[in-house]
């Protein structure tokens, strides 16, 4: 009974929070971006939701952010479709910082590594090496090439991978964080686009690749 009323109080709460994350979207694309972040969560996780609310709002203020996000959640949840959000990003590249030059070359790159399984067109190298060329904070372009080149250029890679985390978090240390933390823009690309905030099974992933890669060039 007491476990019950707890599910529904946290259901409740849930659902409170996203009345009036939606009710604030229209005021900013700050707060745009907090409602659909909130929507990609668990327990909701409606990634439709949010491709549709990013493909919706570009066309309004044309932030780079948000056809960061689409081009991400379309590549991962809409693999099968042409990923018109990259089309976007291209049209941002001449005013684009270097970070967000990094950040779209590395999403062409990204759309290709989830629809290819592993037969990437040459372009797939290139967007790769234009990414590092551009960027200071990442980690997953450098891991992604490391995939696809020598043995002995893979080692400096993912040294240079390895050394640009930032941040190595465990499961308990998540569920403890507050749901705002994971409502922020920063926050989300730099785990899921950058690789700069990674968990702890995903860095012992990292460390154990680079020592196999040391082992098979002696």
């Amino acid at each position: 009974e007491n476990c019950y009323n707890q599910v529904e109080q946290m259901n409740t709460d849930v659902l409170d929070l996203e009345k009036k994350l939606k009710e604030n979207s229209r005021n900013s694309t700050e707060e745009l971006i907090k409602y659909i972040l909130f929507e990609i969560q668990s327990p909701i996780e409606d990634y439709f939701l949010a491709i549709d609310l990013l493909t919706e709002n570009y066309s309004k203020s044309r932030d780079v952010r948000l056809a960061v996000l689409g081009a991400y959640l379309s590549s991962t949840w809409l693999n099968f479709k042409e990923n018109n959000f990259l089309k976007l990003l291209d049209e941002q590249l001449a005013i684009a910082d270097n970070q967000n030059k990094a950040i779209i070359y590395y999403l062409h790159a990204y759309d290709m590594y989830i629809k290819y399984d592993g037969k990437y067109p040459q372009e797939y190298y290139r967007y790769l090496r234009e990414s590092i060329s551009y960027s200071k904070r990442f980690v997953y372009n450098y891991v992604r090439l490391s995939e696809v080149t020598d043995r002995r250029e893979a080692c400096l890679l993912l040294d240079q991978a390895i050394s640009n985390v930032e941040n190595v978090w465990n499961e308990e240390q998540a569920k403890m964080e507050p749901i705002d933390i994971f409502l922020k823009y920063d926050n989300y690309i730099d785990e899921f686009i950058l690789g700069v905030d990674i968990s702890e099974f995903e860095y012992k992933d990292l460390v154990a690749r680079r020592k196999l890669l040391e082992q098979n060039l002696l």
